[in-house]
Formats: structure tokens, C-alpha cells, sequence
């Protein structure tokens, strides 16, 4: 495992290809000038972006011009979209290189209840990565008019084009032209938005723009050359597995149709690399499609023979549990093969995955799991728990984002089950179903309802009107004909097991008779992994239910909820959540911190938001009264939350606030975007959660101010990948010397919480589903304690060091 920890960080490591020497300085430059001053022409053009919202009035008008006779307005009410994007388009090719200004002026009325920012949007030739915009400036003061000004060409370069291209390219690999202006008003629904625009002026000194092609191209070529190898491994990859599966001879129907199945997907990424070859160039997410298809590819020919032998039944094939590729009821995933090996640490969760496809459909199969041994040596099968994976629909964003679009529903793997028939899916309707336990009997209800009013779902469903539960055990499972089920194995290394070897089987039975089984080693290494270095935080919206009740959504919680969600944070490497029990029930808020000290949650620091965080702070008595609270209770410092994402006059408008806080020896935290909260309260604001990919550059203003930054958003709780998780909220954070993460949330229900089409603008925000009296969890926060996981072996290392 440190092997591989290290691999891995090596790997993150280790600087891209030589960089083509730049020698944009040589190239011959001329004036470049834009003025849209907005007298005589409406330039402006809707963009991107959903279109569900109401344009009151969009065009020139006299009403508050700055300079000359008139200026730009525009009026909307938002509908479902948060935001609607609209631009001013420029003429031809501009590279942002050189000397290129911005200076503009912004207007947002006083009656508008929400704001808008202003972008400059960009491409990277020859790289794929276009239409990128990048933030000029954000415009929250109302009644007045902001000057906007920006250094198009700084933003540009600025640009981390490693996050999307394959191949670990710079801004120094490419070009950068500006492709237009951008502004999009944003608010919640209802919103409406007033701005007013006048005297945008881009102006500077560009290089030439033929020359300038040829430039980019030059310093393109390194990434060019490993595109091209890596094309040409991967179509030397398909055309021995295509002759070697041409060669056989399939003995049965279903052999022969994985045969042809497989030769049409050869043929198709043989076109797809072929593209990507001429491109020299791909994203990583097209790297990851390919090689996985790639794989999948390798694996035809033993699965093509396998199912050639006639009598066979149950295939099973194993897998790396943690993968960006969904596995889904149809199609051939892993490795046909009867071992799965392990290796972990002393006391750590480790995760597994096995597939069985069922070829003509299979009864009641069971998973039952032995001792593993090592001489007299055991680990008992109490410590390796598995479960179904099961796939549902969820919105049309699924396993990419959070953003919901409720006209298409996605068939993901997501929930890890002991009762695979408590979520029944209609594939042909694309529907989902939950089944309910009442005292008078079971009952499936509908919960793929796009409708927020109806009347079988509600945002915060009582336990006793809504009782979903899972099986404490594994029940057996149906596998339809030519359907495939995933298997997730975690074992939970016990603290004193003696390092070296053990061995196990999984036996697999079903109905009809047929069997199978799978040898199970687990490599114990000799040590205990530490805390990660940074803390591990997550924001938790459960609070106690006063009547213990509790229900089924992200919020009011029973002691046998809470405990149990506790518990589970704990176990996946979180034990710092933040504290949303208000104040007001002192002897409420003690029991929920003293089930927080059960579990193995720190409650010293504690990161509370009880207090409030939305539009409005307490007055400073409040702080008072909680800090004397907390003293009494054993916790020597606090962090109270501000107004959450606040930006210009809001967030300043907290500074006093914040000062009187931290003079009574409180702590101030609250999210935020990069720059504006470090300008403004980067001397009193002591721990930033900054949004999106971390930035190195912001770590060290925050850490120049003796102060500490974590990571959100990036992205929230809620996307169903795995591997998005792991990679980071784990190592990625060392990388840029973040201090922990805190990541929104471990449940957010904006609807019914099992229900992902609800709500018009959202989808839950939910690494995990609440039960009447526990909690299931998803693959992708199985995925997060994996990238905390790595960061405990890294720590591990460190202190070797």
C-alpha cells in the first residue's frame, strides 16, 4: 500500500514534458481596440445557459448612463436557472497575450434582489478546451456605479488547463484567445435582476495573429507527441485483441453475441482514436472513456471463451472498486477470475468489487463470506461486510455534476444495499420506486415525481410517515438474464491483526443450484495508519429532534439517526463535521455534543453554524453566551460561521461582527470564492473554505496571515463517481498545501431526500440516504474515505520521513 500511495504521489508529481520554449516576445504585436459604448448598437447576446426565465426588457436606454446619451440595460426575472448567461461576442481572433486591458462599468439597481458577475471567456488552441470563462469581477454593491477593470491576458494564463486536458498541459503549452465579454445575472428563483452597462473598453497590444498560430502550435507539440503515443498503444491494443477474438470459435448464442458486441466496439474506438490522433489533443475525460473502453476490450477474449463453454450460467469478474466507469446492468466489466487480492493498513477499511452475470437469469443468489485465516491466525467474516450496488435513475447531470436538468434521467450505480428490492426500477418508464415498511405491510411508493406539491412526497417526511430501512444483512439477490450485478466488499482491518496473509472464500450460490466461489487474500501491513495531516471535515446539517421522532431527511434526526450518521462519518475518515444544533436547548445541544464525543467526533475545535449563517448574524451577546457555553463543556475554541458566500458590502458589513468575535477569543469561518474574502477580511477571517479546484496561491495568501483554507465544491456531496472523490479530496489537497476539507454536504435535502427530480434548480446534495434507524451509503462515499485513505498513508510517510 505504500508502494502504491507513493506511486500515485510520484505520479501527481512529476512536471510535464519538456515545455517548447515560448518566444512570444519575438512575435511582431499591434494594436488592438474595442469599445462598445452602447450610444447607438445592442451588442449584446444571449449565450449559455438555461433559458427558463423572463426577459422584462433588454436593450439601450437613457435611464442611467455615465457617460453620453445612453447606455446598456437589462431586466430578468430567473425561473428554474440560477443564472442565465449573456455576452458581448468579439471580432476575429484575439490572442490574450501581450498588453490587453479591460475597463468597464456595471449598474445593478437597487431594486434587484440578486447579482451579477462579469467574465472573460477564453480558448486554448491547439488544446479542446474552449469557452471557458473566468471570473473579471462581480458587481453586489447596488445604487452606484462599480468600475470593473481586469488584465485579460493575466486572467487567461491563470487558467489551470490541467484540469480538463489529458496530458498535464500549462497555459504555457497553447494559445490564448479572447473569444468574448460575459455576464450573467444569478440569484435564486423569482429573483429578478436589474444591471445596467456602459463604456466597455478592451484595449492593448497583441501579437500578430498568423505568427501567433504558429507559436501556439510549436509549443503544443510535446502534448501532441504523447496524444499520438498514447493513440497508437491503444490501437495496438484493439487490433491484437480484434484477432484474437475474430480467432474464436464461440460455442453458444451468447458467446457469439459478445463476440460481435465486442468487435463493434472495437471498430468504434478504433474511430474515436483515429480523431483524437488527428486532434492531438483530448480531455481527460475522453482519456478515461478510451482506456477503459480499452480494458474492457482486453478482458473480451477470456469472457468470449468463458461463455463459450456451454453449461456455464454465472460469470464473475473482478474489478478496482473505485473507477470513474459506472457499471451498469448491461454490458462486460473487470476481470474474469476467481482471486481478489487486498492490502491494507492495521484498523483500515479496505474496498473490493466482483460483477456476476447472470446468463439466463438467476433466483435468490447468496454471498456468504468465511473466517480469513492465516495459520491459527483469523479475521472473522463479521469484519467483511457486503453489499449490492444498485443502479436508479437520477437527473439528468448524474455521475458528472450536481446541476439538475430534470428532462433526462440517467442510469447510475449508486446505493449500497443489503435489501436490493427496497429501490425497484422500471427501466422502460425510467422510473424509480421505494419500498416503504409499515405496521399493516410493505408499500412501494413513487419517488421519481417531478412534481414538488405531490402528495406522495414531502421534504421532511416523518420516520413513522415514511419508513424506509434496509436489511441489517445481505439478502439474497435476482440477477435478470443477461444482466449484470456489482458486489462491494469492505473489510475492516481489525487493529490488533498480526501483519501478513490472510485467506478466505466467497461463496456464491443461487435457486437454481449453480455455483461459484472466489478466493479472498488480504495483505495486512504492519503498521496503523495516523489522522490524515489536514482536517477532515464535512458540513452536517443533522440536529436532534426534540420529540426524538426524527425524519427522513437531512435535517431532523432521532438519537438512532443521529448516532448512526455519526458513526459512519467517523468510519469514512470525518471526524470533524461542523455543528448546525442551534443554541437555544442547552441541555439539547449538550447531548448531541456528547453523542459527537461517543461516536469519535473532535469537538475541540468545533465548528458550529447554530448561531445562524443566512443574510443575518446574532448580536455579539449571543457569541458571548456561547463561548462561556463551550467553556464550561470543555471546548477552548470555536469557530462561529459568518454569512455564508457573502461578497462586497455583505461581507464587509460583517468585519465588526467578526472583530468583536475573535476579541472575546472566538474563531471566524465561512466559504467563500477565491480572492475577494482575503482582500477584504483575510486579517480576521481565520479559516477560509474556499470553492473549486484548490489554488496554491491562495493557500499561501491564507497561510501568509497565519491562517488556514479548506476545500468545497470541488465538487459537493451528491455525484455519484467515485473517483471524483478520491482524487479530490485527497491527495490533489496536499498538493497545494490545503489544511482540510469541508465539502457541501453529507446530506442536503432540497425535496424529498430519496427523490433526485424534485426540485427545479437542485439535486440533493447526499453522500449518503437516510433510514428510520441508520444510514446506506453510495459508492461515491466509499470513493471519499479512499482519498482520505491516501492522505493517512502520505501522512504516514511524511512521519517516516
Amino acid at each position: 500500500m505504500l508502494r502504491r500511495i507513493l506511486a500515485f504521489g510520484m505520479c501527481m508529481l512529476v512536471l510535464p514534458l519538456a515545455m517548447y520554449a515560448a518566444k512570444a516576445d519575438s512575435i511582431p504585436t499591434e494594436k488592438f481596440s474595442y469599445t462598445a459604448d452602447f450610444e447607438e448598437k445592442d451588442p449584446v447576446q444571449t449565450w449559455v445557459g438555461n433559458k427558463d426565465y423572463t426577459v422584462n426588457f433588454k436593450g439601450l436606454t437613457d435611464e442611467k448612463n455615465i457617460e453620453g446619451k445612453k447606455c446598456f440595460k437589462l431586466d430578468v426575472t430567473l425561473g428554474s436557472s440560477s443564472y442565465a448567461y449573456w455576452c458581448i461576442p468579439l471580432p476575429g481572433k484575439i490572442p490574450a497575450e501581450g498588453d490587453l486591458k479591460f475597463s468597464g462599468r456595471v449598474y445593478v439597481d437597487e431594486s434587484s434582489t440578486g447579482t451579477v458577475m462579469l467574465t472573460s471567456c477564453y480558448a486554448y488552441p491547439p488544446s479542446t478546451i474552449e469557452g471557458f470563462s473566468l471570473i473579471l469581477g462581480r458587481a453586489v454593491d447596488k445604487g452606484k456605479w462599480i468600475p470593473i477593470q481586469g488584465d485579460l491576458a493575466a486572467i487567461g494564463k491563470d487558467f489551470k488547463i490541467d484540469r480538463w486536458e489529458w496530458g498535464r498541459p500549462s497555459t504555457s503549452n497553447t494559445g490564448r484567445y479572447l473569444v468574448n465579454v460575459a455576464f450573467y445575472p444569478n440569484g435564486k428563483k423569482g429573483d429578478r435582476v436589474i444591471i445596467y452597462l456602459d463604456d466597455f473598453k478592451i484595449e492593448g497590444a497583441i501579437p500578430v495573429e498568423a505568427e501567433y498560430a504558429e507559436e501556439a502550435a510549436g509549443r503544443w507539440a510535446p502534448i501532441k507527441e504523447k496524444v499520438e503515443k498514447q493513440a497508437a498503444r491503444w490501437g495496438a491494443s484493439l487490433e491484437k485483441n480484434a484477432k484474437d477474438i475474430e480467432g474464436i470459435n464461440a460455442g453458444t448464442e451468447s458467446a457469439m453475441q459478445m463476440k460481435k458486441d465486442a468487435l463493434t466496439k472495437i471498430r468504434g474506438l478504433h474511430r474515436r482514436i483515429k480523431i483524437i490522433a488527428a486532434r492531438g489533443a483530448m480531455t481527460i475525460s475522453e482519456f478515461q472513456q478510451v482506456d477503459n473502453g480499452v480494458r474492457n476490450i482486453e478482458t473480451m477474449p477470456a469472457q468470449i471463451l468463458l461463455a463459450g463453454m456451454g453449461d456455464a450460467r454465472l460469470f464473475v469478474t473482478t474489478l478496482s472498486p473505485v473507477t470513474s466507469v459506472p457499471v451498469l446492468p448491461t454490458g462486460f466489466y473487470g476481470i474474469p477470475g476467481s482471486r481478489i487480492s487486498m492490502t491494507a493498513a492495521q484498523g483500515e477499511y479496505e474496498p473490493a468489487s466482483f460483477v456476476v452475470r447472470s446468463v439466463q437469469g438467476t433466483k435468490s443468489l447468496t454471498v456468504k463470506v468465511e473466517d480469513l485465516k492465516q495459520g491459527n491466525k483469523i479475521i472473522p467474516s463479521s469484519n467483511i461486510d457486503v453489499k449490492v450496488v444498485k443502479c436508479w435513475y437520477q437527473a439528468g447531470s448524474a455521475w458528472k455534476n450536481i446541476g439538475q436538468n430534470k428532462s433526462k434521467k440517467i442510469l447510475v450505480p449508486e446505493l449500497m444495499l443489503n435489501d436490493d428490492s427496497l429501490v425497484k426500477v422500471d427501466t422502460e418508464k425510467k422510473e424509480n420506486y421505494l419500498k416503504l415498511g409499515f405496521p399493516d405491510g410493505e408499500k412501494y411508493v413513487w419517488i421519481s415525481d417531478p412534481n414538488e406539491t405531490s402528495a406522495s412526497i414531502k421534504k421532511s417526511q416523518s420516520v413513522k410517515d415514511f419508513p424506509v430501512k434496509d436489511s441489517p444483512t445481505l439478502l439474497p439477490v435476482d440477477i435478470p438474464a443477461n444482466e449484470n450485478k456489482q458486489f462491494w466488499i469492505t473489510v475492516k482491518v481489525p487493529e490488533s491483526a498480526a501483519p501478513g496473509t490472510y485467506t478466505g472464500k466467497i461463496r456464491l450460490a443461487s435457486a437454481e443450484g449453480d455455483k461459484s466461489e472466489l478466493t479472498l487474500n488480504l495483505n495486512v501491513l504492519p503498521f496503523k495508519l495516523p489522522k490524515p495531516y489536514y482536517d477532515s471535515s464535512i458540513y452536517y446539517r443533522g440536529t436532534l429532534d426534540p420529540q426524538n421522532i426524527g425524519s427522513i431527511s437531512s435535517e431532523n434526526k432521532s438519537k438512532v439517526q443521529l448516532a448512526a450518521e455519526l458513526k459512519d462519518m467517523v468510519a469514512h475518515g470525518v471526524d470533524k463535521p461542523t455543528m448546525y444544533q442551534e443554541f437555544g436547548d442547552k441541555e439539547l445541544l449538550k447531548e448531541y455534543l456528547s453523542m459527537r464525543k461517543a461516536a469519535g467526533i473532535v469537538n475541540d475545535p468545533l465548528y458550529y453554524l447554530g448561531l445562524g449563517f443566512w443574510k443575518k448574524l446574532p448580536g455579539i451577546d449571543k457569541y458571548k453566551e456561547f463561548l462561556e457555553f463551550a467553556t464550561v463543556n470543555g471546548i477552548k475554541d470555536v469557530y462561529f460561521y459568518g454569512i455564508d458566500e457573502a461578497a462586497g458590502d455583505a461581507l464587509t458589513a460583517q468585519k465588526k461582527t467578526w472583530t468583536e468575535v475573535r476579541k472575546l477569543g472566538g474563531k471566524v469561518f465561512v466559504a467563500s470564492y477565491t480572492g475577494e474574502n482575503f482582500k477584504k477580511m483575510g486579517d480576521i477571517q481565520d479559516l477560509n473554505i474556499c470553492a473549486f479546484y484548490p489554488d496554491k496561491a491562495e493557500a499561501e495568501r491564507w497561510h501568509s496571515a497565519g491562517h488556514k483554507i479548506w476545500c468545497y465544491n470541488n465538487p459537493q456531496g451528491g455525484v455519484e463517481n467515485p473517483e471524483v472523490y478520491r482524487r479530490n479530496y485527497g491527495l490533489i489537497l496536499s498538493l497545494n498545501n490545503y489544511d482540510g476539507a469541508a465539502t457541501y454536504a453529507y446530506q442536503h435535502s432540497f425535496g424529498n431526500i430519496w427523490n433526485d427530480f424534485d426540485h427545479r434548480n437542485y439535486r440533493d446534495h447526499n453522500f449518503t440516504y437516510p433510514t428510520v434507524d441508520s444510514v446506506i451509503d453510495t459508492i461515491a462515499w466509499e470513493g471519499y474515505r479512499e482519498g482520505v485513505d491516501d492522505v493517512r498513508y502520505l501522512t504516514t510517510l511524511v512521519e517516516a520521513v
